[in-house]
């Protein structure tokens, strides 16, 4: 550590060190901004923002890289041969975008862990592949516990950096990530670089086609630009987003039901207040991102879910990828009815509402019990009751002493015009008479007439509350 410092103090101009730190941290946060674009969109357009995350990414790690070998003084003159630089930058671009590419399309619980190794081995290798490119009149002789310390470090804040990222979308995890980022990336290269020895030998011969400080330093000034222009894009660019996205999420939050939007990768996508507080979950575990499984998991331990954690999700999972709509109603240990309706969309995606349906469940019942007791009473009164429906005027209810009273079952009258039911004559009068109960509004229509039924010849018909509804 003391020879790192060393290098740094003595070896090193801190103007540059601090323009290096500066163009680090500039592409480390517009490759956080891109890496979050990639995380909430999907297919072709997901594809071209994790390529254009990897691409900017391994162009800042080069230009970090070689300003820094700019502010690095060995003694003796340097330059850089073509082949390897040019190498080296398409490395960093290429592994750097595997490697975030695994964190934006692994739902695994060690993704993150693995793009992070994955990330760090680009800037490794970009790093090392630069040193091969340095030419100089000696040899370079590499301590091997710094060379390990490099890589183990860059590694670890590499991986905090993504694991991060993919854990929270908020804008000060968004900043955190970046800081780590940008401290993997400056931690293996200034490490690296105490671990470096040169060795004098006049004999070693300087490639004719090496690249000179001077040529170098226009290049990197164009691929610091380069890497300001993309941020001042990317920044642009993610104001309009975030203002898109304050909008919609002020929207969705503001729904009565609760919903939830997973991508084909079973990770949440999309989700608003009513879901987290209809479930009492924590916003540290549910929040986009998280998988399926995480969210199954959580519902049950709170109590928000009695069934098996992998049959449910099977059981969603298999009707989405089928193209199925399926819904179910779920009751939680508090005794509240839940009403699940998870809906496919385009591209393997599904949306899930949730409503609280105890209230509606309850007033059904109620409207049950007070219906049932309404029929009870009905058809125990000891009078003839009888309704119809308007405007044409079909029987739709009678009760038991209407049945005994016509002589003719509920069967043969529910549904049917009187004239569908009685001879002509009683018919009409029943017609007349139905006809002057609706014209009298609310008003009590009372009559008393005659009227044929099939058991018997006449019967007296005493209608002594009929009212139009």
């Amino acid at each position: 550590m003391f020879r790192v410092l060393d290098c740094l103090a003595n070896e090193h101009d801190w103007r540059l060190v601090t323009l290096a730190v500066i163009i680090c941290f500039v592409a480390s946060l517009t490759a956080v901004s891109l890496f979050r674009r990639a995380w909430l969109t999907k297919g072709s357009v997901r594809a071209l923002w994790v390529v254009t995350a990897g691409i900017v990414t391994g162009c800042g790690i080069w230009t970090t890289h070689f300003i820094a070998m700019l502010a690095y003084d060995p003694g003796v003159a340097t330059s850089y041969a073509v082949g390897l630089t040019i190498t080296s930058l398409v490395v960093a671009m290429f592994i750097t975008t595997l490697g975030l590419a695994v964190a934006v399309y692994s739902t695994r619980r060690w993704s993150a862990l693995i793009a992070g190794g994955i990330f760090s081995a680009g800037v490794a290798s970009m790093h090392y592949l630069g040193m091969a490119a340095l030419q100089l009149p000696g040899q370079i002789a590499w301590a091997p516990d710094l060379v390990l310390a490099s890589i183990v470090i860059g590694g670890l804040f590499a991986m905090a950096a993504l694991a991060l990222l993919t854990r929270s979308q908020q804008t000060a995890s968004a900043l955190g990530a970046a800081v780590l980022l940008a401290i993997s990336i400056l931690a293996l290269h200034f490490t690296a670089i105490g671990a470096v020895e040169v060795i004098p030998d006049p004999a070693r011969t300087i490639d004719s086609l090496a690249i000179s400080p001077s040529t170098l330093a226009l290049i990197l000034a164009n691929a610091a630009l380069a890497i300001f222009g993309l941020s001042l894009a990317g920044a642009f660019a993610e104001n309009r987003l975030r203002e898109r996205d304050r909008r919609l999420a002020t929207a969705v939050n503001n729904m009565t039901k609760g919903l939830v939007m997973f991508d084909s990768a079973e990770r949440m996508v999309v989700c608003n207040d009513r879901y987290v507080e209809m479930y009492n979950l924590s916003r540290d575990i549910v929040k986009p991102g998280c998988t399926l499984s995480d969210i199954v998991r959580h519902r049950i331990a709170t109590g928000n879910l009695n069934r098996d954690a992998e049959e449910y999700r099977a059981q969603l999972v298999g009707a989405i990828k089928a193209g199925q709509t399926i819904s179910w109603v779920v009751t939680a240990d508090d005794g509240r009815s839940i009403s699940v309706v998870n809906r496919p969309i385009a591209g393997g995606d599904w949306i899930g509402v949730h409503e609280d349906i105890t209230e509606r469940l309850r007033a059904e019942q109620e409207l049950k019990q007070t219906k049932a007791f309404l029929d009870t009473v009905i058809e125990s009164a000891p009078v003839t009751i009888s309704v119809k429906e308007l405007p044409s005027f079909r029987y739709v209810l009678i009760n038991r002493r209407a049945e005994k009273h016509y002589g003719i079952s509920r069967e043969r009258m529910i549904g049917r015009l009187s004239s569908e039911v009685f001879p002509p004559d009683t018919a009409a009068m029943i017609e007349e008479n139905d006809h002057a109960a609706v014209r009298s509004a609310s008003e009590l229509f009372y009559d008393v007439h005659p009227i044929s039924t099939p058991n018997a010849a006449y019967r007296y018909l005493v209608p002594t509350e009929s009212r139009s509804t």
